[in-house]
C-alpha cells in the first residue's frame, strides 16, 4: 500500500514538473519582445539588392519629356523610382512606402489631358498593384533577394509600360499634326 502511495506521489509531481517546464518553454523570453534598435547609418550603408544595378527604366523622347512635366510630381515619381536600382533591403519597405505616398500624390493631381485616358490610368493601376505586393514581401524573410528583386523588376516594368504608352500617344498626336499639315 505503501508503495502505490509513493508512486502516486512521484507521477504527480513529475506530471507537475512536465506542465511547468512546458510552460517556461512557452513563454518567450524577455529579450525577443524587446524591439530592435537599428542603427541607421547601417541601414544607409547597406548593400544594394544584388542585381538591381542591371534594371533599365526607360527614358521618355524631350517632347514627351515636357508634356510629362506638366503633371505635378511626374519628375518627383520617376526619380525616385529610379532609386530601386540602389535600395538595401533594410531600406526596402520603407521606400516602398515613400514611393506609395508619391504615386498617391501622382494620381490625385490633375494628369496632362492627353495623359487622362484610360490606357495611362490602367496602368497606373497595374503600377499600384505590383507596389502593393512589394510592400507586403519587402518585410518577409522568407522572401529572398532574388525573389524581391523579381518584384522590383514587375514594377518596373509596370512604370516602363506607363512610359511607352505616353510615348505613343505623343507619337500618335505628332502624327496626326503631320497628317493635318501636309499640303
Amino acid at each position: 500500500m505503501l508503495n502505490s502511495k509513493y508512486i502516486g506521489v512521484l507521477l504527480f509531481i513529475s506530471g507537475l514538473m512536465a506542465t511547468v517546464s512546458c510552460e517556461k518553454k512557452a513563454q518567450p523570453s524577455t529579450e525577443a519582445n524587446t524591439p530592435q534598435v537599428i542603427d541607421s547609418t547601417l541601414i544607409q550603408n547597406a548593400p544594394a539588392i544584388k542585381g538591381l544595378e542591371k534594371i533599365k527604366i526607360k527614358a521618355l523622347p524631350k517632347r514627351v519629356q515636357d508634356i510629362a512635366n506638366q503633371w505635378p510630381n511626374f519628375q518627383e515619381f520617376d526619380t525616385k523610382l529610379q532609386g530601386f536600382r540602389t535600395v538595401s533591403r533594410p531600406r526596402l519597405i520603407s521606400y516602398v512606402e515613400e514611393t506609395e505616398t508619391l504615386y498617391e500624390e501622382l494620381v490625385g493631381a490633375k494628369s496632362p489631358e492627353a495623359y487622362d485616358i484610360p490606357q495611362i490610368k490602367s496602368r497606373l493601376l497595374v503600377l499600384r498593384t505590383v507596389l502593393l505586393k512589394l510592400k507586403d514581401h519587402a518585410d518577409d524573410p522568407r522572401f529572398s533577394d532574388e525573389q524581391l528583386l523579381k518584384e522590383i523588376q514587375e514594377v518596373v516594368y509596370a512604370y516602363n509600360a506607363i512610359k511607352q504608352q505616353m510615348t505613343y500617344i505623343a507619337q500618335d498626336d505628332l502624327d496626326s499634326d503631320e497628317y493635318l499639315n501636309q499640303p
